[in-house]
């Protein structure tokens, strides 16, 4: 009789799960809301702090974006893992970005490229392009060396072109090209790598968790390495009051994520071990609702106020919005198990992170 691996059979498992229930993994969880603490600090630092950031503090606020993509892509191999299934969330996702972009910050959607709009163009092409190894590592290969290929051609902007719903004749499709694939917040190129980079890990667990779980010490003394290799970025000046690193990200932060990424794998099955508490997992479980609510605090009621917080205040607001944000994700939760959830269509539910 054949022995199927445990991870093969855990994805067996999710996909004969009805599409309204979800597995729930603690480690991904774990993952999922160290990056949501990460981005809340970062996202509020243009609007509410006034102090000049250690380089330290940078570098370690610049480590969720990665994160997230990373996870985007290792997720989708779990849920269902159809290509249909991928295509169909990245479409939410786009229209979840639009929805932010329209709704909460008021400007022309897909103009800007935020995180989201990268996190659906790499599902996808998870989706499109069908899997193999040689297939998934040629992608992150592909997109890297064409980031580097862009930045040669093209000049970097430091400066995002930003337009009002009531600025839709002004729209000028290079510049949105250009911001989709460099110079927007999240262009695709370099980003989508970490979303490849997440699907080619989720097909191969078997093979890549015992070679990080062996190589784990090696890890941690690469990663203080990397970053102090990459501490020049740190004193570069913040783009439009934001507080990470990465615009545009260097050699030495893609170097640094990846192995930030590494490390925190090869702590994957201690992390399970420790069951981290429900107050930390859950927002992790509502991170997508999460990120909307967030951005609408940023700018509907943080930044009207003009409020400016020396690094103590700063501190206390966020723990303030991470306390808001644990009731919100609780409630979530606890809606999820009504009758009223059940009914909600699904392309509702993906489009809100509800």
């Amino acid at each position: 009789m054949e022995v199927r691996p445990i991870s093969y059979v855990c994805r067996m498992l999710i996909s004969t799960k009805a599409e309204t229930e979800r597995i729930r993994l603690p480690d991904i969880d774990f993952l999922r809301s160290l990056a949501i603490v990460i981005m809340i600090y970062a996202n509020s630092f243009p609007y509410a702090a006034d102090f000049e950031p250690p380089g330290i503090l940078r570098i370690l606020m610049s480590l969720a974006a990665p994160l997230f993509i990373f996870l985007s892509g290792f997720t989708s191999t779990l849920e269902h893992s159809q290509p249909k299934t991928n295509i169909t969330t990245a479409g939410a996702l786009v229209l979840s970005a639009c929805f932010i972009d329209i709704v909460i910050w008021e400007i022309i959607p897909l103009y800007t490229f935020d995180v989201l709009y990268c996190i659906a163009a790499t599902l996808f092409f998870n989706g499109i392009v069908r899997y193999t190894h040689q297939r998934q590592i040629a992608l992150i290969v592909f997109t890297l060396i064409s980031y580097s290929a862009l930045h040669y051609a093209f000049p970097y902007s430091n400066e995002i072109t930003e337009l009002t719903l009531d600025e839709a004749d002004s729209i000028n499709i290079p510049i949105a090209i250009q911001q989709a694939t460099i110079t927007g917040w999240f262009p695709l190129f370099p980003w989508m790598a970490f979303g490849f980079l997440g699907r080619l890990y989720g097909k191969n667990l078997d093979k890549i968790d015992p070679i990080l779980h062996k190589f784990r010490s090696t890890l941690l003394i690469c990663l203080p390495l990397a970053v102090l290799m990459g501490y020049r970025d740190s004193q570069i000046p913040m783009r439009m009051g934001y507080i990470e690193v990465f615009y545009p990200p260097s050699v030495f932060y893609l170097l640094l994520a990846f192995l930030w990424i590494a490390v925190l794998l090869s702590y994957k099955n201690r992390i399970t071990k420790l069951k981290p508490s429900n107050f930390f997992l859950t927002l992790g479980k509502s991170s997508l609702l999460i990120y909307m609510i967030h951005a609408a605090v940023n700018h509907h009621f943080i930044e009207p106020k003009n409020i400016r917080l020396n690094f103590a205040g700063y501190s206390i607001l966020i723990a303030l919005l991470l306390l808001l944000f644990h009731f919100i994700a609780t409630l979530h939760q606890l809606f999820k198990q009504h009758k009223y959830y059940r009914s909600c269509p699904i392309i509702i539910r993906k489009i809100f992170g509800i």
